[in-house]
């Protein structure tokens, strides 16, 4: 499945958590009738609707435990009422999933992220200091002869 690693699917308290998600983008689908799901298969929920909605019981520390079955649920959630309903763009997505993004979930310092925080959904406000483009690598070359066939490598060191 592309949402889900096990197959308790209709799991009831697994169906019951995305019935609630469901019933979020069927009452908001307007906020999300302009997403470009053809250049990028994301759908942006903002945290703040999710909360004003009634999504209260917990959810942030659910987010925080366990942030790749939330979001799954959401996704699946999403995908039903904007892809499933709207026949026009289910052939964008025949094998790849809608991803949930969450923006103004709320942010913590980067002094304080630590090892604790390792598979924990995190959010983080900064600013890009310094951008220069990728620049390939090259860490080991092999020569060959094209008369002998004969082979030497070299390990670059930068």
């Amino acid at each position: 499945d592309l949402y889900f690693q096990d197959d308790r699917y209709r799991d009831p308290v697994r169906f019951a958590a995305i019935d609630k998600y469901y019933r979020f983008f069927k009452d908001n689908a307007s906020d999300y009738s302009q997403a470009n799901f053809d250049v990028c298969a994301a759908v942006n929920v903002d945290f703040n609707s999710l909360l004003q909605y009634g999504l209260r019981d917990d959810l942030q520390g659910e987010l925080l435990e366990n942030p790749i079955e939330i979001l799954s649920r959401m996704g699946v959630a999403a995908y039903e009422v904007l892809i499933v309903e709207k026949p026009s763009l289910r052939p964008l997505f025949t094998d790849r999933k809608l991803n949930v993004r969450l923006f103004n979930y709320p942010t913590i310092p980067m002094k304080n992220i630590k090892s604790h925080l390792l598979g924990k959904l995190v959010s983080v406000k900064g600013a890009v200091t310094r951008v220069s483009t990728i620049k390939p690598m090259v860490s080991e070359v092999t020569f060959t002869c094209s008369k002998c066939d004969a082979s030497m490598s070299k390990t670059l060191v930068e």
